[in-house]
């Protein structure tokens, strides 16, 4: 199972995430300014109790991209559920199901058809889960870790680019491209000096029900947990 930033393996047959960017950039006219848009985007993203958004997830290698554009990365697709702060479910569906279930203390790695789940300190991975959350509540805060900046892709949709102002193991910045007209997240591409992870993401919904129990996992009968302490 792979999300968005991962330093460590969070499994034995995890692979770190990766990504490449392709989008021709447009420059952004005066009056779609940055503040305008981080603004538009908090708004509409920054007072949800909890949401849940489908993804469909690609990772290219620098190497894949030697064949030229035509490309079939590692895909796989599922359900993003989160809940502010920092409370978050990736629920993998295809190609196999996994999942990972994070809250402030703790992070699960739960994959099904082994019977095996693995329990790690989500400090261990917390800047990267933290930034993934952080885009789904607006980014309101976002200009006092990174740098950030603004040009247009090539649809004419806006395309912010967060540069760490620390240095992250991995990962040189990430982009996260923004509807025009009503700021909703198409995408969170993690770019891993040309190598990049991207959630192509589908409509969100408003999921009020969301508890904080819901971010804690027991495991089935039969399934061996595996602790580690980092």
């Amino acid at each position: 199972m792979k999300i968005l930033g991962f330093k460590k393996e969070i499994a034995p047959a995890s692979a770190a995430l990766m990504v490449i960017f392709f989008l021709q950039v447009i420059p952004v006219t005066a009056e779609d300014g940055l503040s305008g848009v981080l603004g538009g985007m908090l708004e509409k993203y920054g007072n949800l109790k909890g949401i849940s958004v489908e993804y469909e997830r690609e990772i290219i290698t620098k190497s894949m991209a030697m064949f030229g554009s035509d490309l079939s990365g590692d895909l796989a697709s599922g359900i993003f559920y989160i809940k502010p702060p920092h409370f978050l479910i990736v629920d993998q569906e295809k190609p196999t199901s996994e999942m990972i279930i994070s809250n402030d203390s703790d992070l699960w790695h739960y994959i099904p058809d082994k019977k095996l789940a693995y329990k790690y300190p989500s400090r261990m991975l917390g800047k990267e889960l933290r930034i993934l959350c952080d885009i789904f509540q607006g980014l309101g805060s976002v200009e006092d870790s990174f740098d950030v900046e603004l040009d247009l892709d090539n649809e004419g949709d806006y395309r912010l680019k967060l540069i760490p102002r620390e240095v992250w193991q991995g990962i040189s910045h990430i982009f996260v491209t923004v509807s025009k007209g009503d700021y909703r997240i198409i995408s969170v591409e993690r770019n891993s000096y040309g190598d990049i992870t991207r959630f192509v993401l589908g409509e969100f919904s408003k999921n009020k029900d969301l508890k904080e129990s819901d971010f804690s996992f027991v495991p089935p009968k039969g399934v061996e947990l595996i602790e580690e302490n980092g």
